[in-house]
């Protein structure tokens, strides 16, 4: 009989733990932009750089780092950088001239970064050089569990995209690796306040 009374509880149990499964796997669903829509620049760029890396490949990676030198402590960053994300998608392309593509070349993936899951995290923009760089955050509950960078310049134009749930502190150890640009977006300095 106390079988049966425990039954409800751990049905419920059961219920619980594959409803939180099932939206954990649509925020990531949702972090993962649609990025194909820049395949089109590729047709007036001297050089792309198209970047897929999930699922096994991304396993696969993270093995290797662990598997690397155990005392490197750029590759101990960079593993701890990895643990929790579940892809990286990035699309880069160089034109030989200047303004080769169009603004209107970018609003799908804008448009995605509008919804109301992405937050515009921050902006840096620079006259002289025709830079924009804008990293969009996703949270899933109090965590970021998706990140964008966009980053154009007149000559340029890149976006990466990083799915699963990231410490911005540890993820801006990734830049130069994974096909991640030097953004050098720095995070503000921590204040302590006194209890």
């Amino acid at each position: 009989m106390k079988m049966f009374s425990k039954l409800p509880l751990r049905i419920l149990g059961l219920v619980v733990v594959l409803l939180a499964t099932s939206w954990s796997i649509n925020a990531q669903e949702a972090a993962r932009l649609r990025l194909d829509g820049l395949d089109k620049l590729a047709t007036n760029s001297a050089h792309k750089l198209s970047f897929d890396l999930n699922g096994r490949l991304l396993q696969l990676a993270i093995r290797a780092l662990s598997s690397g030198d155990a005392n490197d402590p750029k590759m101990v960053k960079i593993r701890e950088a990895v643990q929790g994300l579940k892809g990286i998608y990035a699309r880069s392309f160089e034109f030989e001239a200047d303004n080769a593509y169009a603004a209107a070349d970018l609003e799908d993936v804008r448009t995605q970064l509008r919804s109301g899951t992405w937050e515009r995290l921050a902006g840096i923009q620079s006259k002289k050089d025709g830079q924009n760089i804008e990293v969009f955050t996703m949270f899933e509950g109090d965590r970021i569990g998706g990140l964008t960078v966009l980053a154009t310049d007149t000559r340029h134009v890149s976006v990466v995209n990083i799915v699963g749930m990231i410490d911005l502190e540890k993820l801006m150890t990734l830049q130069g690796n994974f096909g991640i640009p030097n953004v050098n977006i720095t995070l503000p300095i921590k204040i302590k306040t006194k209890p």
